[in-house]
C-alpha cells in the first residue's frame, strides 16, 4: 500500500508534536523543586549556614519586605538593588519548605502599610 507524501509528513509532525508534550510534560513533573542558580555571582544561591539556619526553625516566620517601586523609580541603583533583595528573599521562602512567609508591601502614601 502506498501512502502519500503529506499524510507521512502530517503523521511525523503529530508524532513530533507528541513527544515534545510528553517530554514537557514529563520535565515539569520531574524536575519539580529543582532550582539552579545560573547567574555569574551566585546572587541566589543560600549558604549552607543559612540552609542550617532555616531547617533548624522551629515554627513558621513572617517577612515583610517594604518597598515603593514609585519611590524608587528616579533611582535605577537603588530600584536595581530593592529587586535583588526581594528576589534573594523569595528564593529563601521558596527553599525554606514553608517555614519562612515572604510578605512583598509596596507602601503607598499615607496608608496604614506606610506608618507600618
Amino acid at each position: 500500500m502506498m501512502f502519500k507524501r503529506s499524510t507521512l509528513g502530517s503523521g511525523a509532525l503529530l508524532a513530533l508534536g507528541l513527544v515534545f508534550v510528553a517530554a514537557v510534560v514529563f520535565a515539569n513533573w520531574g524536575l519539580r523543586g529543582l532550582r539552579v542558580d545560573l547567574t555569574q555571582n551566585q546572587l541566589y544561591t543560600t549558604t549552607k549556614g543559612t540552609r542550617n539556619i532555616i531547617s533548624g526553625l522551629k515554627e513558621p516566620v513572617n517577612l515583610y519586605f517594604f518597598f515603593s517601586d514609585k519611590v524608587a523609580a528616579p533611582f535605577p541603583a537603588i530600584r536595581t538593588y530593592g529587586t535583588r533583595v526581594r528576589e534573594f528573599l523569595q528564593e529563601l521562602a521558596a527553599s525554606s519548605g514553608g517555614k519562612l512567609r515572604l510578605t512583598v508591601i509596596d507602601p503607598q502614601p499615607f496608608s496604614e502599610q506606610e506608618d507600618r
